[in-house]
């Protein structure tokens, strides 16, 4: 951590351990000090929120933009953390004009953010998990994987859970396929014969008993895993409808044109977040409920660039 004066001269520069007594005395210190300004290359965290908490005004840089400011202040040389905070005290000191105050988030705020992280989390733990059944399955049958559109789709899961392997589905005909289809409400549009030829048609891996039935089994684990990753999710993103709908600002996101998002009726602008718009008009312009200046509009009056409907509260 390093502290100036107006001026520039130099008041502190010290180091303090990222535990409970450091984070204590970092703030202590800086009040006592009465900076006027903490300047840090992340805008949420721990930190930050200790900083906010004991009343200090908080700078957010990208660490591109120190990065770039480093050649200001020094011909060469390595990066090293002592150099980091005196080009962000500096940065805080001379050019604090061109970049935006944090402003504390609301407890409600907070809440989804944490909901829409942890959402993102597992999606991207399904994702994984997804990608190993189909490696699975390439190994040793590859049928499935062209019936149905998506890996993570619950009829697709239904099918494998109920023939996991080439032997399982050795007795599956036409009438069985055309009653599996109508008990999971198929409406892909394939007759049960032609999603037969096409699982009939794909090589099979030669496989021995024994690891015929080793890979059955982590078929059928891995369809679990996918099954369980999809009721939370589920779960998870009825939570963030019910939080965002108790939002003081949630009307502004909640879109009648939402329904392709994750979370229907929650649509909002990517990689922002709620309080980078001190007033509800520019707020209102994100969630692609108003044009964007210099894009091209879409036919529901927003842009047309795609837009993540969670990243405003994830960010």
């Amino acid at each position: 951590m390093c502290s100036c004066r107006r001026g520039g001269q130099q008041v502190l520069a010290a180091t303090f351990a990222h535990d409970e007594n450091g984070l204590t005395g970092l703030c202590a210190a800086l009040v006592r000090f009465e900076v006027g300004l903490v300047a840090i290359e992340r805008p949420d965290g721990l930190l930050v929120e200790r900083l906010l908490g004991a009343g200090l005004r908080v700078l957010a840089l990208h660490p591109n933009k120190v990065a770039a400011a480093r050649g200001r202040f020094r011909v060469g040389g390595g990066k090293s953390d002592r150099f980091d905070a005196f080009v962000l005290c500096e940065l805080a000191r001379t050019d604090n004009h061109r970049f935006r105050v944090l402003e504390p988030d609301s407890d409600q705020t907070k809440a989804i953010r944490a909901l829409t992280r942890a959402r993102e989390n597992l999606v991207g733990s399904r994702t994984a998990v997804v990608n190993q059944l189909r490696a699975e399955l390439e190994r040793f049958w590859p049928g499935p994987l062209g019936l149905f559109s998506h890996m993570d789709a619950e009829i697709l899961l239904a099918f494998l859970e109920r023939y996991p392997s080439p032997a399982d589905a050795h007795g599956l005909g036409v009438a069985r396929m055309q009653a599996f289809l109508k008990r999971e409400h198929y409406s892909g549009g394939q007759r049960p014969a032609a999603l037969l030829t096409k699982l009939r048609s794909a090589s099979l891996g030669r496989v021995g008993e024994i690891e015929l039935a080793a890979r059955r089994q982590l078929v059928l684990s891995f369809v679990a895993m996918v099954r369980t990753l999809n009721a939370q999710i589920k779960g998870l993103e009825r939570e963030i409808r019910t939080q965002v709908r108790a939002h003081p600002d949630g009307p502004i996101y909640l879109s009648p044109s939402a329904s392709s998002s994750p979370c229907p009726g929650f649509s909002c602008s990517a990689h922002q977040r709620l309080n980078r718009s001190p007033t509800k008009r520019p707020r209102s312009a994100r969630p692609g409920q108003s044009a964007v200046p210099g894009r091209k509009l879409d036919g529901r009056g927003g842009s047309s660039r795609s837009r993540d409907p969670l990243q405003t509260w994830r960010a």
